[in-house]
């Protein structure tokens, strides 16, 4: 029997001891016990869970598939198989194409929704909000004698976020020592270079806390010794790092929560260098443009940014250097790591040669 397990858009920084994950991974696990077949697909986080735990569990899959208004379908699925693990003999598929040209494929959502309970036999839902997308695709009478409420639970708005209690003033710089700061945040993906399998199974095996948070993933830029370049916002789609040139006090200005994002634009977690070593790796100052984003190429796209509304973006001193910054290649003395509390640079000082110093945060109750 094929089956689908359902859910509604989940909160993006899930943990293995909530409800709507354990339900989730304990419903596959038992139905894929029973020999079920699946209904799957990707795009938002829930249903990537699904799919993953899935795959993992060695399940017959059919795989409905979103994809860009000119993707290669076989590219798309090539893929998906490596990224989630799954194994291409028990997997059929059925792609979504986009008519935006976009990448976000959300007009594929609905159409994707709709294809994946027509398409199954038997479906289970987990944590649906009421009156939500999902509430009123379910809501249909022909659907009734499909529907297996067995696992479902109570579905769970997502918290608010938690503000943090930043100092008023801390002297952080070491003596004579003029950094670049380079700050992170909790990662709602994988991190650079980490397949969905590995994101989706740290997840699972998690509990209380977040596994790619902003404290796990500064742990792993500096345990990696690489600031990975990105894409994220960057004219002309180069891969850049970037840093703030504004004191360490200062920039706690920075770690401010941003609604239309549904995030922090950074949090108190940094990796700072020298001035002499940012300059030394290519660190030029990012040139705010006044008006609409101009055509450049190479190096020039990459150093201009638009200045936002009443050149908001300017208060952050950005500078870039293009591609990954290499921490091994500098000297320890060179490098200095912050975390938010003091608890955490405790426990870090005798994980690395860098000097670890707190930024003086507390989060708030």
């Amino acid at each position: 029997m094929r089956a689908l397990v359902l859910n509604s858009t989940q909160p993006k920084h899930p943990h293995g001891g909530l409800p709507w994950v354990g339900a989730t991974l304990g419903a596959i696990e038992e139905l894929a016990s029973q020999k079920h077949s699946f209904i799957a697909s990707v795009g938002t986080l829930a249903w990537e869970l699904a799919l993953w735990k899935i795959a993992a569990a060695r399940a017959p899959v059919h795989v409905l598939c979103p994809i860009a208004h000119a993707q290669d379908e076989e590219e798309a699925r090539l893929q998906i198989e490596r990224d989630f693990d799954i194994d291409p003999a028990l997997a059929t598929w059925r792609f979504l194409r986009s008519e935006k040209r976009s990448e976000r494929l959300k007009d594929t959502w609905l159409r994707r929704d709709a294809a994946a309970i027509d398409a199954a036999e038997r479906i289970f839902p987990i944590s649906i909000r009421s009156k939500g997308k999902m509430h009123l695709a379910l809501q249909s009478s022909a659907l009734r004698d499909r529907i297996d409420g067995r696992y479902q639970i109570p579905y769970e708005r997502d918290p608010e976020a938690r503000p943090w209690q930043l100092p008023a003033q801390r002297a952080l710089a070491s003596p004579g020592m003029r950094m670049l700061l380079h700050f992170t945040r909790s990662c709602d993906t994988p991190w650079p270079g980490e397949s969905r399998a590995r994101f989706y199974a740290a997840i699972a095996k998690s509990s209380g806390r977040y596994p790619r948070d902003a404290f796990s993933t500064l742990v792993r830029i500096v345990d990696e010794r690489c600031i990975r370049a990105s894409t994220f916002r960057i004219r002309g789609r180069g891969a850049t790092v970037s840093f703030t040139a504004l004191d360490p006090a200062d920039a706690l200005s920075l770690v401010r929560w941003r609604s239309r994002y549904a995030r922090f634009a950074f949090e108190p977690y940094a990796v700072g260098i020298s001035w002499e070593a940012a300059v030394r790796a290519g660190a030029q100052p990012v040139v705010y443009d006044p008006g609409a984003a101009r055509t450049l190429e190479g190096t020039e796209s990459v150093l201009h940014q638009g200045r936002g509304e009443a050149g908001g973006w300017e208060a952050e001193q950005e500078w870039r250097i293009e591609g990954n910054v290499d921490l091994a290649a500098l000297d320890p003395s060179e490098v200095v790591v912050l975390t938010a509390t003091a608890t955490e640079a405790d426990s870090l000082r005798c994980r690395w040669p860098f000097q670890v110093r707190d930024l003086g945060c507390t989060p708030a109750l």
